[in-house]
């Protein structure tokens, strides 16, 4: 069975929910120590933190990251869609999924399969992993999902992925592998139970089939084997309709074959200089994984997540690191910070990644930063980069 995307290409992301996502700085990720928050976070506090919510200070304790976890959530939640259900799925985090809003939150990894298989169980539908992975996009998987769009071809993309999946989780491995004429995406699990993990298993390859897809629009992209370890469903409609007819149950591996030379075709939106920028970024956000953060640095990531819906107030920042206005204004100031410093911070660094991309003018990148009027942000800007938004785009058109 072949498949192809849309040849009108895909529909071109809008920049305020783009950047939403993918502007938040991963190495901010909540891994800091019980000592260096001065605070213990084995008691029920305002965070409602447990066993499965708590910041990681090993690096032998897997975890997925809160925006990778909220999108799985979301997808659940579409195909429930009935309140008593979502609030069953809701229930299943021990801290009511309050910190699936703040960006640098990690939870225990078996989250996942938890959600996954409470949907499973609800609908009675074994197709669940394959149909969340249906729901799941680029602009998801946060500066990852950014950077892929960018990638020159399929290769890039999936190599890129490799490199830096742990900042979104830590559940397994994917690499590829050219073979004669079939690439293969294998699977490598940091895990030893197949059937817990089976539903997500397959949520990942259908969201690499369906991304794939909509990355390569207009090429023909057919999956030409699917390879799972556990045990096939007794529906294989949906499985069919995205990964073909020869999908493969009780396999050695995780794995996904397709056409070798669909790695090396040229994709549409390809970006070098931002690409670069990214990976820079990327990188350091990897370094920094499973090392502690302040709170001052914990702010600027919520703050830079909730920039794109208006300038955020003290109040919301406060509640989404679950401590009082208060509390908050004293720890940043033990930080050596102001909540105004921190946030004109997060302003000029959404500013710098939005004229790097250059597909916003600047009113628009003057209201995504929360700014009253254009004129206030060309203020704002001269005063950090000591040049006009205008000039430093040419700058930039110059130097590329």
């Amino acid at each position: 069975m072949r498949y192809k995307i849309n040849k009108a290409g895909p529909v071109p992301l809008d920049p305020a929910l783009f950047y939403a996502r993918s502007i938040v700085p991963l190495c901010l990720l909540r891994v800091s120590d019980v000592s260096n928050r001065k605070r213990s976070v084995l008691t029920k506090s305002a965070r409602h933190l447990s066993q499965s919510a708590i910041p990681y200070t090993n690096s032998d304790m897997q975890s997925i990251s809160s925006p990778y976890l909220k999108m799985v959530f979301r997808g659940c939640c579409g195909l429930v869609d009935e309140d008593a259900k979502i609030k069953l799925l809701r229930d299943l985090f021990p801290d009511d999924g309050h910190n699936l809003e703040n960006p640098t939150f990690r939870y225990e990894r078996r989250m996942v399969g938890k959600l996954l298989n409470t949907t499973q169980e609800l609908m009675n539908d074994s197709a669940t992993g394959v149909k969340v992975g249906m729901t799941l996009r680029p602009e998801g998987f946060m500066d990852i999902g950014h950077a892929i769009t960018l990638c020159d071809n399929l290769r890039g993309v999936l190599e890129l992925n490799e490199t830096f999946q742990p900042l979104n989780q830590e559940l397994g491995k994917t690499r590829l592998e050219i073979i004669g004429d079939s690439a293969w995406l294998k699977w490598t699990p940091l895990y030893a139970d197949k059937d817990f993990y089976a539903q997500m298993v397959e949520m990942v390859f259908s969201g690499y089939a369906c991304i794939g897809r909509w990355l390569l629009w207009g090429e023909d992209t057919p999956v030409l084997s699917m390879h799972f370890r556990h045990d096939a469903p007794d529906d294989l409609t949906t499985h069919k309709m995205v990964f073909g007819d020869n999908t493969i149950f009780n396999s050695d591996f995780d794995g996904v074959e397709f056409i070798a030379d669909v790695v090396d075709v040229p994709m549409p939106n390809r970006n070098p200089e931002m690409l670069a920028f990214l990976k820079t970024r990327l990188a350091d956000q990897l370094h920094r994984l499973n090392s502690p953060i302040s709170d001052s640095e914990e702010a600027l990531s919520c703050i830079l997540a909730a920039l794109p819906e208006g300038r955020p107030s003290i109040t919301k920042i406060a509640k989404l690191m679950g401590m009082s206005e208060r509390t908050l204004r004293r720890r940043l100031d033990e930080d050596g910070e102001t909540f105004r410093s921190i946030l004109e911070r997060a302003r000029r660094e959404s500013a710098e990644t939005y004229m790097r991309a250059n597909d916003l003018t600047h009113a628009e990148i003057a209201l995504r930063l929360g700014f009253n009027d254009q004129s206030a942000f060309s203020r704002a800007f001269k005063s950090w980069f000591n040049q006009t938004p205008s000039e430093y785009q040419a700058a930039l058109s110059i130097g590329a």
